[in-house]
């Protein structure tokens, strides 16, 4: 006998004693079968309370959350307001937390320039979004002598 006519073999075996056994259980009558039933759980009578419940929302962290920080748009004479800079500030007074704002930024595709920078300086914008609007202007500009694109 083969390799292959024993492995035939034992498969040939597996599946009559499946076919054996999904003959048995579904031969067997459903009487026979004890099924556990379970015994009903009493009802409570507890009053429900009156109006809706809402949630308020915040629970601990809204106690922790500090104000927004008091920030304005710079006169014209310190420095120009630009839109991306105007952008900014509201988001910040709206108390929007800056790495948010960051993502927003980026998502958004906006592209500083130095006239940003003095503007968010002046308004009193964190440093993190001044170093990463200092970054993005940085890593837009390239020597004469670099190569950009396919050759």
């Amino acid at each position: 006998m083969t390799r292959q006519q024993q492995i035939a073999a034992v498969l040939f075996a597996a599946g009559l004693g499946l076919l054996a056994a999904a003959w048995f259980f579904l031969t067997v009558a459903p009487a026979d079968v004890q099924v556990a039933v379970r015994k009903p759980v009493p009802e409570k009578n507890v009053a429900r309370k009156k109006g809706k419940r809402r949630w308020r929302g915040g629970g601990k962290t809204r106690k922790k959350t500090k104000q927004a920080e008091a920030m304005q748009l710079p006169e014209e004479g310190i420095a120009p307001t630009t839109d991306s800079c105007r952008y900014i500030v509201e988001e910040r007074q709206r108390g929007v937390h800056a790495f948010i704002v960051m993502d927003n930024i980026r998502d958004q595709g906006i592209r500083f320039n130095a006239s940003d920078i003095a503007c968010m300086s002046a308004s009193g914008v964190d440093d993190s979004l001044i170093r990463y609007a200092e970054f993005d202007m940085n890593s837009r500009m390239l020597d004469e002598d670099q190569v950009v694109g396919v050759q």
